[in-house]
């Protein structure tokens, strides 16, 4: 890991508060790392996702009660969509 942002409730990214060093992933991070490079890996590799113009794929994976899940996410590139 490089760094971690820390947002107010706001998301505002000028209230931000960004922590730069260099350390190793905890455990559950490293799990959920591993979770969203599997999905990527799948997505990539699979003709069912599509992503369209001027779109992107968010990935976000979780770990609750032991299951794993990633949720997808489709997000515009465009400003103010």
């Amino acid at each position: 890991m490089i760094c971690i942002i820390t947002f107010d409730g706001s998301f505002n990214l000028e209230t931000a508060e960004v922590d730069l060093f260099k350390r190793e992933f905890i455990k559950y991070e490293a799990d959920l790392f591993a979770i969203h490079s599997v999905a990527l890996r799948a997505i990539n590799g699979d003709r069912f996702f599509k992503v369209y113009k001027n779109t992107n794929l968010n990935l976000v994976p979780l770990i609750s009660n032991g299951e794993k899940k990633v949720y997808i996410l489709s997000a515009s590139q465009e400003p103010k969509l």
